[in-house]
Formats: structure tokens, sequence, C-alpha cells
């Protein structure tokens, strides 16, 4: 149950149907709190319980016999009116009838000593009671634990008398022996003394607590087990409570906090649990059992961070974007995250409690119950901790059929208990995410090969002009191999009087966006250095775009002057212009459109057909028109207009292009990038060719690596992706806040920075050998491994390492790697 401080706590639950003629059935619910807490009262749990408006307060007899604690109702004059069913069980009577009407006096014979001033005024504080003996209807006496107080029933006094069976019963000849017996296996420390507080037995487990032998401990005074202090208090505690039965600690079920003494010396802190009795010669004893909180705090500390654990468990699946659903052994639905409700069409409350057959087609039902069954009885296992998942059928609500990846898991609640986790992926949207994926690594690949295939030097570098691709006719160019160039700056391909102004004409450009040569249909002429070191006059095309990464790169295309009017002369001997145009459109992955200037379609190649849907003879000889959405084909004719009579220029020429949306022949909207340019024909007539960039594969792309990313950095635990040099390119701000270290500080840099130095010098070694044979002992484990990781400080982390294997955006193999922190249990 949950008290209103939120702490939970274990009690025992009682729940009696009420007799009556309710319009509805109505329900007594009885709380007794056991073990250290003695939190709850039946009528505050009945206002926390908010029980609904027509539940009147039931009887007190059906309340009482709801209750574990005997209970004894007296009139004015302390003769018995009740007694409940757990009075009945410990006066030892079958029925009521020959106890009701008899004397309190008969059970308990100090029936006088609840009226002495000092023992009414101890009732008055909450929880206070007094040890007692009562008889039995067969004459023996039981010692109990004893309260007792007035009320008020139909404006009459009478008195409640409730108690319980003390945990120390009069013992005597064989149970003696048997309560030897229980003490000395107990795994607490025990100690049983005389009523002037000397030790008669002392269990095992208190000779290693106090590090006394037995033969050191008995017939002492118990003060030898306590600090000075508190061995000056003690026996005037004890003198008072044996004349006047007044207690302080006795009894106490929660128990009372003292200090102990070692053997050497050390203060220990303890819980202690006092009893009294007698034993077989009337005597009165005492047994004392003590609890180290040394470790009790530690058990407190771990089971708080087994509560921590929970709650980040629960963040981690509710913040998933997968649906995930959470089962007992017995297939009861326990957690079901938003992204579950969404896909079956569910509320949480409608699942939780549920089975999970709810969310099966009925002949995928029948059989998960022996699947199951199997699995838990026998340890067969058809589905769980698979890597790659199961596709399976899932049930809608509304009944249709959904397709979907399984991946299940087995582990253990934070009380022991076994549950299964299961999550779920639409398999439709996973093929059309692995498309979206394919599809930019196509690209990517294509655009490599495109620049590999050309003629013509070209040259990729970062925004901060690092070279990072350089095709071979660049090299053939300059004279340096690919591997000389690459990670070098586009410095080293200019003449010292260029580079001088270089960085600062980008500089200008990356913050006031001042350009000077970018986009410049007909090139720049500018001076290049080979590695000889000789100037080269050349024209430079440059044009700015972003990478798989979406960041911001440079692409240079050179041509040499000397070679250009004999290639272009060589050209014309060979082909006429109109031919090596077509070949050219014929050539390109890209859509291209040819038009003249009344913007009449002149030529179309393969891949406009494709992305617009039309035929060729469909398209030549009809206006651009045809190709736009209604609302640009109103202003399209103004704007070529305007720029035949005034060469204004709004599109044309921008090497990053334009975006624009563009229309199917089925009638679709198509995102595309527009790239045009204006030329002029074999007969000196103006052209215009327009080429566009299909951009849905690039959204899909970017949506792909922005829902990844956010994912990474929605996740409570560290996580941080590497390639596979081992270089860190992603890490999450739980990764950060573990190891202490900025985000900047951690990208580029070796994984092994995040190792104790004994196990970075291995890891080299590990990877090496995973990349050349294949062969892992860590990757793709679900059950993670241990590992120990380094703080910036300096201090060493117990970590649960798991691992996994992927690709990028650009196909390079990347490695993911999760850390879940230790607890001090584990």
């Amino acid at each position: 149950v949950r008290h209103h401080s939120r702490e939970l706590f274990q009690c025992h639950l009682v729940i009696s149907e009420i007799p009556g003629k309710q319009a509805a059935p109505a329900y007594m619910v009885g709380l007794s709190s056991f073990g250290d807490q003695l939190e709850n009262s039946l009528s505050s749990s009945m206002q926390e319980l908010h029980l609904p408006c027509r539940l009147r307060r039931p009887n007190l007899e059906s309340v009482f016999d709801c209750l574990s604690d005997a209970v004894l109702i007296s009139d004015q004059d302390l003769n018995i009116l009740f007694l409940n069913k757990a009075a009945l069980q410990i006066l030892q009577s079958p029925t009521s009838d020959s106890i009701i009407g008899e004397p309190m006096a008969t059970y308990i014979p100090d029936i006088a000593q609840l009226c002495h001033p000092e023992t009414v005024a101890l009732f008055e504080t909450p929880g206070a009671e007094v040890e007692m003996l009562v008889n039995t209807v067969d004459k023996t006496q039981t010692q109990v634990m004893l309260t007792h107080s007035g009320m008020s029933k139909n404006s009459e006094l009478c008195f409640v008398t409730s108690f319980r069976i003390s945990e120390d019963k009069q013992i005597n000849g064989d149970d003696e022996l048997r309560f030897e017996a229980v003490l000395q296996s107990m795994l607490e420390p025990a100690i049983v003394a005389t009523k002037d507080m000397r030790i008669l037995f002392v269990n095992q487990a208190a000779t290693l607590l106090f590090g006394y032998s037995e033969v050191e401990l008995l017939g002492e005074r118990v003060n030898k087990l306590m600090p000075d202090a508190m061995a000056m208090r003690h026996d005037g505690i004890i003198a008072a409570h044996l004349s006047t039965g007044r207690t302080t600690v006795m009894g106490k079920r929660e128990g009372h906090e003292v200090q102990a003494l070692h053997k050497g010396g050390e203060i220990i802190p303890v819980l202690l649990s006092l009893s009294k009795g007698v034993d077989k010669t009337g005597e009165v004893v005492f047994t004392a059992t003590f609890r180290d909180l040394r470790d009790t705090q530690a058990l407190i500390l771990a089971e708080k961070s087994a509560l921590r654990t929970r709650a980040r468990f629960e963040a981690v699946l509710y913040s998933m974007l997968e649906a995930a659903v959470v089962a007992t052994k017995d297939m009861h639905i326990v957690l079901v995250n938003n992204a579950a409700c969404s896909l079956f069409g569910f509320s949480s409350e409608e699942l939780i409690g549920e089975k999970v057959n709810k969310l099966m087609p009925e002949d995928m039902a029948a059989r998960h119950d022996e699947v199951v069954n199997e699995h838990l009885t026998k340890g067969k296992v058809t589905i769980t901790g698979r890597q790659g998942g199961r596709e399976v059928k899932a049930r809608h609500k509304d009944g249709r059929s959904l397709p979907l990846q399984l991946s299940l898991s087995r582990g253990w609640d934070d009380i022991g208990e076994l549950v299964f986790t299961a999550t779920f992926r639409d398999l439709r949207e996973l093929k059309a995410r692995i498309t979206a994926e394919n599809t930019v690594v196509n690209a990517q690949a294509r655009f490599t090969a495109v620049l590999n295939s050309m003629r013509e030097p070209a040259v990729v570098a970062s925004k901060d002009m690092v070279i990072e691709f350089v095709n071979p006719a660049a090299c053939r160019l300059f004279g340096y191999s690919a591997e000389e160039l690459v990670g070098s700056k586009v410095n080293k391909l200019m003449p010292e009087a260029m580079s001088q102004r270089h960085d600062k004409i980008v500089s200008e450009h990356l913050t006031q966006g001042v350009t000077t040569v970018m986009g410049k249909v007909e090139g720049h002429e500018v001076m290049g250095m080979n590695k000889d070191g000789a100037d080269m006059p050349l024209i430079l095309s440059l044009s700015k775009g972003c990478d798989g990464g979406g960041n911001v790169v440079f692409t240079a295309t050179f041509r040499d002057l000397r070679e250009m009017k004999l290639r272009i002369s060589a050209e014309k001997s060979v082909m006429t212009t109109q031919a090596r145009f077509e070949a050219v459109l014929n050539s390109m992955l890209e859509a291209a459109v040819v038009a003249d200037k009344d913007m009449c379609i002149m030529y179309v190649n393969p891949a406009g057909c494709t992305l617009f849907g039309y035929s060729k003879e469909e398209l030549v000889g009809e206006k651009v028109n045809i190709l736009m959405l209604n609302t640009m084909s109103q202003i399209h004719d103004q704007i070529v207009k305007d720029h035949l009579s005034t060469g204004r220029v709004t599109i044309m020429g921008k090497r990053a292009g334009h975006e624009v949306t563009v229309k199917h022949k089925n009638g679709s909207q198509i995102p595309s990038m527009l790239s045009l340019s204006r030329s002029i024909d074999e007969q000196d007539e103006v052209i215009f060719t327009a080429t566009f960039h299909d951009q849905r594969p690039k959204q899909s792309r970017l949506q792909a690596e922005m829902r990844f990313e956010a994912i990474l950095n929605s996740v409570l635990e560290p996580a941080v992706v590497a390639t596979q040099d081992m270089r860190m390119v992603f890490v999450n701000n739980a990764a950060c806040s573990l190891f202490g270290f900025t985000r900047e500080e951690i990208l580029g840099q070796k994984v092994n920075m995040l190792m104790p130095k004994d196990m970075s010098e291995r890891h080299d070694d590990i990877i090496h050998r995973h990349l050349i044979t294949g062969s892992t002992t860590i990757i793709g484990k679900r059950q993670g491994h241990q590992v120990f990781a380094q703080h910036k400080n300096g201090q060493v982390l117990p970590l649960t390492l798991t691992i996994s294997k992927g690709s990028d955006a650009k196909g390079e193999l990347v490695f993911t790697a999760f850390f879940h922190i230790q607890t001090q249990t584990q």
C-alpha cells in the first residue's frame, strides 16, 4: 500500500463483504501492517481509498472481524459485550456464547492495572502497548501485548481492549530447548538475560556481531555490550519498568535504534527489538534481538537504486518511438508505452491487466500459451533473445491485421519476478525507411561515381577548407595521389599569393554570405599550382551543397586553359554540339529538360520521362507549363518574358539550385531541386536547360537521421557511436554527463579516452581481430558485458556495456555502445 508520504509498505489485506440490502455489493477493507512498519489504521485507510459515497461506515463488529489483532468490547462495568474472531483464537474458544457477559477479569486477571493513571496516560500515546497475561478457556496463560481505550456506543460508555500474542511465550520443558534452537538458528543476533540483566543465553550471530565468545558473555551484565553513556541510563530504565510496568522500547514491532559496543571498542548502530517473558521456573527473562543497521543502510541504498533503475526503465520505454509492452510470466500486461497504444489502437487502461492474447489473431493466440508454457517449463526458446527479431501478425483494436517485427527479451522486475519485454516495429514503416536509407546510400554512391567518371578535375572540401574527396582527373592535373591530398587544406593547390587571399574570401562568405566566384556558369579564371610548384592557368567552377550528414561542402571543378582550346577543337571534329549535348543529357541520372525561348520543350532525357511519368513523345512540343503547379504556371511566362527583355535573373546559373515543386502526370507533387542554365544552340538561338533532382529521398534520409539522433538523445542511458577506426562521431547528453566531458571534447577522439589504461591497451587488438576474423566477445549480446570506464577526473566507473554494429548513411561501418551504470548490489 502507498502511504501518504508516497512510500510503499507491505501489509496484511483482508476484504470481506458487508451483509445487508445495499443497491450494490459493499465491501469492508482491513489493513494490518507487519514487519517494521506500523503506519496505517483502518479508519485512515478507508479515507485514503476514497470509498464511494454510497458505502457508509459498516457496523463495528464487521470491522473488528477483519482485523488480525484480537478485540474485546466491554461495558462500563467491564463485562464482555463482543469479541472478534482473532480473540476467539487466542482464548481458544470455538464460539463466543460462553464468553459474552463474562467479566473481563476472568480472561485478563490484571484488568485493574489498565485503570492506573500512568497506564491511562501511556495509552494516549499512539501505538503504546503493555505486556500482560491472558487466561484461555482451558485455564492456560498466554503472554500478549495489549492496548485499552474507551469509546461511545449508542450513547453509552464502553471499552475496547485489543491485544496480540507476544513474541515470547511462556517457556517450559522441551519448549525451552526448541526456543534456544530457534534463537541459535537465527541470522539475527539474539541475547536472553535475567531481570537483573545477567546474560543467560547468546546465539552465534551475537558473538559474531559483538566480537566476544559465548564463554566471555554468559553470566556477564548486558552493560558490557553498551557504550558508557547508554550503560549508565540502562539500569534506571529497567528498574522503572519492573516497578511500574512502564515501557519505552519493549514490544515495539518497529524496534528501537540504539548504539552497541564491540569488543574492540567500535560503536555499532543497531535496531533493538526487546520482549519480556518467563522461564520454566516462572522467573522474568528478557529477549533482545539486534539488526546491524550498517547492513540495513546498504540494503536501503540498494532498494532506492532499484527504484531509480525501474524509473529509468519506464522513462526509456515511454520515450521510445517503437511500441513496447511488458508482461508478467503469466502473460498479463503490466506496462505499455504511448507508441504501443497508438499502434494497437487501445488506451493504456484498456490493456494493463489484460492477457497479451488480446493483441494477437485468434489462430496465433491459441498457439501462444503452449509456446510460453514450453519455455517456462522446459527452457525451450523460439523467439526470446533473437537479435533480428521475428515477423509476426498482430491485431488492432478494430480487428485488422498488423504486420510487425517482434523483438522479445526476458528479465526480472525490482522484486525478482520474471517479466517479458516485447518491442514492435511496423514492417510497413520499416520497409519504407530501409528503402529511403538505401536511396541515400545509392545517391552518395552515384555522386562519387559521377565525380570519379568526370574528365574534369574535381575537389570536394569541408567548410573549413579541408579536402574530403579528389577524383582521378584532379590527381593527374595537380600531380598528387589521393592519399596526399585528402585531409590537407585546399591552399596546398594554390600559389602563395592566392593562398593568402583565399582564407579571407571563404571567411567573408561563411559569415556574411559574400560571394565572388560561386555559382558562375562561365567559371572564374584562377591560378593553380601543381606538386612541382609550377603555376597553371585554370577555369574554376565552384558550388556549395550539403553532404549526407547535412554538413556544408564545396565542390570545385577545374579546366586546364592550356588544353581547353585543343580539346574543344578536337570535340568539334568528332561530333556536333547537339549530339554531344544529347549524349550528356541521356547519360545523366538526373531529369533534364531543354526548351526554346518560347518555353516549348525541345528535348527531355529518359530520367525526365521517369520523374514526370510522361513518354518523350508526350512532352516534346508542349509548353513547359505542363510540368508546373497551377500557381507557378500563372507567373512563369511573365518571369521568362522579363528575363528575355531585361536580362534579369532570379534562378538561372545558381549551382546550388532552387527548390521547386513540380507536377507528375498523375497530378501528384514532387519536391525537386531545379538547376537552370541558358545557352546558344547551333543556330544561335537561345535555349534553356533545366535539370531536376528529386528531393523526396533526401527528405526521407534527413528525417530518418533526425529520428535516430533524437532517439539517442532522449535515451536516459549513455550512448556513444564510433567509426571502425574507433573515432567517436556521436555522443548523447547522458554519456557527456556520465564521463564528465563536453560533446566538443569527445567528438573525433578515439574511444580509448573513456577507458582505464590497462583496458585501452587491449581494446585496439580486440577490434582489429574482430574486423579481420569477425570473431566477437561482446557485440550483439543483449545481456551486456561488465566493463570499467574512466571519468574525466580519473575515477573508474563500473558499467554494463551493450554494443551493436551497423552502417551509417555512407555505408561506413559504425559501432553503437550503450552504458548501464551498475548498482552497488551488482
